[in-house]
């Protein structure tokens, strides 16, 4: 309540002293009391100034009225919104386990079930996003003193309406069925270009919105209990992040085994769809993309899988159930980031050393991160 009264005395000695004004200056003082409105909007007030003149002097007499917001109502919305900001950097990634390995028939499926839930689930959480982009405006946080209008060039409001796209809804269920190409060769464009991105956005959302938060509205304080509750949950995200992540680059692997076989056979690599319809002999599938152990590969054009291997051999990427692949996904995360990734072994692949470089590095960041919450 103190940090509300200073801030609507600032605007009643601001609005006051321009009180008596010659009549040319009107313009003038109409401009400095849109700046004034434009302050005091950011600031999540709705105090006004209005100019009036008087047909006598031609005097300028401004006079303000105040209408002050009730706190508990923006504390209870950034608590809302700081859960649904949760909720939405833990789900995302699980849109990946909704991809299959059928090793029988070697090829690519979706659990449709799963997309269904999750596209569901998603849309609710998309229409909070639109709230709060909504609720922001309303209160002129994307307002520009100098150029009210221009509310759709500003950053962080371009950032936000990014943040509550449908992105995952519009990929899976408009441009897949249009893509004349199996999952394999899909899930290697849309969704990686569109999904991580997008999830990276969030994540800098949600960053922005914590440390934009008062001190008496921040649900996660590091000097409480709920502090060290954050700190779990920042653990929990990126574990769930990584597992997700790890699990999708193996689907990524086997496809890429395929499409060197299918590519020396001189097959249509975009038959490796499930249910496609496939002319000539595929037999030789059957013979190829064998989960090797890096001493068991006598010839050269063994596929070495890297990192993935471990996924391979406990057929985890065949698995339709999701709570089975979710924990061993998660459990593989884990160990690796609290090991600094020293267990993995990677192939000659670029992509599979860039991955475990980073599994590397954000576990020694995260664990920086915990003993800074635990020292604050």
């Amino acid at each position: 309540m103190g940090s509300n009264s200073r801030s609507f005395l600032d605007l009643e000695q601001q609005c006051y002293s321009i009180i008596t004004l010659p009549s040319a200056n009107i313009r003038e003082s109409s401009r400095i009391l849109a700046m004034i409105s434009s302050t005091s909007g950011r600031r999540g007030s709705s105090n006004v100034c209005s100019l009036t003149q008087n047909e006598g002097s031609g005097e300028v007499i401004s006079s303000i009225s105040a209408k002050k917001a009730d706190p508990s109502d923006d504390q209870r919305w950034d608590t809302i919104f700081a859960v649904c900001f949760g909720i939405a950097l833990f789900l995302d990634p699980l849109f990946f386990y909704m991809f299959v390995i059928d090793n029988n028939s070697k090829c690519i499926d979706s659990d449709k079930a799963w997309k269904i839930t999750m596209c569901a689930i998603r849309s609710c959480i998309d229409f909070i996003y639109i709230l709060h982009v909504i609720r922001k405006s309303c209160n002129g946080y994307y307002r520009n003193a100098t150029s009210s209008r221009l509310i759709c060039l500003n950053p962080s409001f371009i950032l936000d309406v990014l943040s509550a796209l449908p992105v995952p809804q519009v990929v899976i269920f408009i441009i897949a069925p249009q893509v004349n190409a199996p999952i394999s060769s899909f899930l290697r464009n849309p969704l990686v270009v569109g999904l991580i991105p997008h999830y990276i956005n969030r994540i800098i959302n949600a960053g922005k919105f914590y440390l934009k938060l008062p001190n008496g509205s921040r649900i996660f304080r590091p000097a409480s209990f709920t502090g060290l509750a954050f700190g779990v949950f920042v653990c929990v995200v990126t574990i769930n992040g990584f597992g997700a992540l790890w699990y999708f680059y193996t689907i990524m692997r086997v496809d890429a085994c395929w499409r060197i076989s299918c590519a020396k056979n001189n097959c249509n690599p975009d038959t490796l769809k499930c249910g496609a319809v496939r002319v000539g002999d595929y037999s030789f599938l059957n013979s190829s993309c064998h989960f090797l152990e890096p001493n068991e590969m006598k010839e050269p054009t063994d596929f070495d899988f890297g990192i993935v291997l471990e996924a391979l051999q406990s057929k985890v990427a065949e698995n339709r159930n999701i709570l089975q692949k979710y924990i061993y996904c998660n459990w593989w995360s884990l160990r690796n980031l609290s090991s600094l990734g020293e267990s993995l072994r990677t192939s000659s692949y670029i992509l599979d050393n860039v991955f475990a470089i980073f599994i590397s590095f954000y576990g020694l960041c995260l664990f920086i991160f915990l003993i800074q919450v635990r020292a604050s």
